[in-house]
Parts: C-alpha cells; structure tokens; sequence
C-alpha cells in the first residue's frame, strides 16, 4: 500500500520539477518561479512523507487483531468473556506447568484456567513440547469427529467446559484463533486470547453449539490436572451389557424427582443416556421421592401391568435398558437385581448397579432378548422425559 502511494507522489514531483519559466520573463517572475518550484518540491516531500506514515499506519491496523494482555490481572488470576451460543463473564485461577498427555505420553506445555470452585469454569491451552517463549501463536481446530485430538505443529490447541447449577454443562473445543504470549518465564506466563470454537450441551449433544471466547490471564507455575484433549467430556456413567446384545455404554447421568400428569404421584429417576447416541439408554427408577444412601433391590414389573409412576416400587428400584441393534432399537425391563446408592444430596447421586432385563427389538418384536446388565454412575440433577413403552406379550 504505502509502496503504491509513493509511486502516485512521484509522478506528481516530476510534473512539478518539469515546469520551467517561460522565455522572455524577466528575472523576479524566474526567480518566483523557481523558488515556487522548490516550495512545492518541500511541499510534495512533506506530503508524500504523511502520506506514507498513513499507509503503514493503515496496513499495521490491519495486521493487529492480536488481543494484548489486561495489565491490571494480579498474578495467578484470569478473565474470560463468552459471547455467541453462551453469554458469560467469569474469572477465576490460573496457572501453567510442562506435562503429559496420557493418551500419547507426548510432553505438552499447558495453560490452565479454572474458576474459584473448580466446577464452574476449566479451559485448557496446550501446545506440544517443553514451555514455549513469547510471541503470537495460532489456536487451531480440534475435530469435533476425531476418537482423538492430533497435537499440530507450533500451535495451541484449546479446550475447555462451563457449569453453573442454573444452566447446563457446556463443553467446547477450539476453530481456530490466536493467543499472544506477553511474558514466559519459570515464574509467570502473561497473556491473552480470542478464538472461535464448537461445543455442545450435556442437555443436547446433538446439537452444535458456535461460541467466541477471548480474555486474558497471569498465570503462576503450579499443577495442572491431567490433560484431555479429546473431542468428548468424561462420561458420568459406565456400564457393560452381555448376552443376547453385547455393548458397551458411557455417556451422561442425570437424576430428577418426576409426576404423572394424571395421578400427580411423584417418582425418582436416574436416566443413564449414551454420549452422541441419545436413543441408547437406560432408566432407574423409584416411587416417591429421592432415597437415601443404602442397598436396594432391582425389581422387576410386568410390563403389561405397568400403567405410571404409581406403579413403581416405593423402597426398591426398577430398571429398563434402550439400546440400538441390528435389529432396530430393543427396549428390555428388568428381571431383577440390585442397586447400591453410595451419595444421594441434592447436587449429586453416585452408585453402582447390576439386573438382568428382558424385552424386544423392534423388527423381530416377538423374539425375547436377555441380557445382564451392570454399572457405576455419578449423576447431577437435570430434566429428561420418560419413554412411552409397549411391551408385546412373549
């Protein structure tokens, strides 16, 4: 740009150089004459001078989408600003340290900022290698669609979840973006950030979330939990199922109190459903309302006896298990078994269970299915709906 503007000036002093006195004027009218030459040379010269620092002042404005550090963050702290899908402001700790990954035993330089109570607010900045010094470096994407993330090439990978007990948990991952390293050193890593990202709800996995996400961060040397970069939360639920249907199940764990419609009678839910495959499931349930801790019995109900949450069990639990096949989906009701509840509070119920189920699938309906069933959870209050369910007679 400014090598452009420098050329139109030129040409514009040489038209002015060129202009001579013309022949038979006397002395005072050349002398105007040429000391007006020199006056528009200067002039052209100052010109072509503001000219220039215009230019470069113009192409650095649009080179400079580098975010600058806040100077007024105390050590160990952070701000972040989401807008798009989210809206939020949070601040909270931050601190750095040379760690693994656990999947790749590759060394990773980290950046970690999480919020006061460690269950708001995490967001993970890694890049490949020993600590890095200062300068601008790229965010780059995480697939969305990969079993694992691949560290790239002098690049930060972002990640990072968001929970509050008003809304759901959040996770994202980085698009791409930029973060700038103002300081680096044993003691401290000063910098900031904007980048885009996807992310999704525990609430919806299904559906794509598009987040912006900028901020700035003082970060002091201290631990930094394990990294995991991968494009998938830790599941809240494990579970194993055997028999005529072998699979393996982990994903999302909510409970929540529930009434009938129509009798208004109130019953305790735990909903076990598989990361990206919302239609694998399984229910645990119990009339009245949230137990304590304590053993209980899985029993089973007649499906053709089952007409709403009156009917469920009030000291025990039943169960029912959706899950895909190759014959179309299979709903199964429990036969029987147990259930252990080893924390039961208003935040969180924690447990383990196993029950044997049988039931059907969809295109070969009159085809009974058995399997066993068996796993642990760590399920948070949320919302979820109960299936609607007819069981043929076997």
């Amino acid at each position: 740009m400014a090598l452009a503007m420098q050329e139109s000036v030129f040409l514009i002093m040489g038209e002015a150089e060129a202009w001579p006195g013309r022949a038979g004027d006397d002395m005072t009218l050349g002398f105007m004459n040429q000391k007006m030459n020199t006056m528009t040379t200067r002039k052209l010269s100052y010109l072509l001078s503001f000219l220039m620092l215009l230019a470069m002042g113009a192409c650095s404005d649009d080179d400079n989408d580098v975010p600058d550090p806040d100077p007024d963050l105390d050590p160990a702290s952070f701000t972040i600003t989401y807008s798009g899908d989210i809206e939020a402001d949070i601040e909270g700790h931050a601190v750095f340290s040379e760690t693994t990954d656990p999947d790749t035993g590759e060394d990773v330089f980290a950046i970690f900022l999480h919020s006061e109570d460690m269950e708001g607010t995490t967001i993970y900045f890694g890049k490949q290698g020993p600590q890095t010094g200062t300068g601008n470096f790229p965010i780059s994407e995480i697939d969305m669609d990969a079993a694992e993330a691949a560290w790239p090439d002098d690049a930060f990978l972002a990640w990072g979840n968001m929970h509050y007990e008003e809304i759901p948990r959040y996770y994202y991952f980085s698009d791409t973006g930029t973060l700038n390293l103002e300081q680096s050193d044993d003691n401290s890593v000063i910098g900031a950030f904007e980048f885009s990202a996807t992310g999704f709800s525990t609430d919806d996995l299904e559906t794509s979330l598009d987040i912006q996400i900028s901020g700035s961060f003082h970060a002091i040397y201290g631990e930094v939990p394990d990294l995991d970069p991968d494009p998938k939360p830790d599941p809240d639920f494990t579970a194993s199922v055997t028999g005529d249907i072998t699979t393996e199940m982990e994903g999302r764990a909510l409970f929540a109190e529930l009434t009938d419609g129509d009798t208004d009678e109130t019953g305790f839910f735990i909903n076990l459903s598989v990361f990206g495959e919302e239609m694998n499931q399984i229910y645990l349930g119990s009339g009245g309302e949230r137990p304590d801790e304590g053993d209980f019995s899985i029993t089973p109900i007649e499906p053709d006896e089952y007409d709403g949450i009156g009917d469920l069990p009030t000291d025990d639990f039943t169960g029912f298990l959706i899950v895909q096949t190759d014959q179309g989906l299979a709903y199964l009701a429990a036969d029987g078994g147990s259930m252990t509840l080893t924390q039961s509070s208003s935040n969180l119920v924690a447990g383990s269970f196993a029950f044997d189920a049988t039931g059907f699938a969809i295109m070969n309906p009159l085809n009974p299915i058995s399997v066993e069933i068996n796993g642990q959870f760590e399920a948070q209050g949320g919302e979820f709906d109960l299936p609607d369910i007819d069981f043929p007679d076997f």
